[in-house]
């Protein structure tokens, strides 16, 4: 008997992972690089980016909406740009006495 119960258990089994392979296959996804990966990004970048887009949602003929984004905007790409800069400047300063090093830091600008 206990072999009667392993078998249509194996059966079920595999009948439901041919239905589930049919109508439901694995797909693989390619997760694609993003911002965040980069080493002078910090997590305040992420944060404002996120209200900045809550403000574009609102974002109606309302003249008063318009500027609030505008200016949350403007405020994310100076943090981006005060980040990149601070960061580069910092290992420049980390190799200036190592020639290689320096130029390895240049070349990825």
């Amino acid at each position: 008997m206990d072999r009667d119960v392993d078998i249509e258990a194996d059966r079920w089994i595999e009948v439901m992972l041919r239905v589930l392979n049919e109508h439901a296959p694995e797909n693989i996804i390619e997760i694609k690089p993003n911002q965040n990966n980069k080493a002078w990004w910090y997590e305040n970048i992420s944060l404002n980016m996120k209200k900045r887009d809550c403000l574009l949602r609102r974002v109606t003929k309302k003249e008063e909406n318009w500027k609030n984004f505008k200016k949350k905007r403007n405020k994310v790409v100076k943090i981006i740009r005060k980040q990149k800069v601070d960061y580069y400047k910092r290992k420049i300063d980390e190799c200036k006495d190592d020639a290689v090093a320096m130029w390895k830091t240049l070349q990825r600008l």
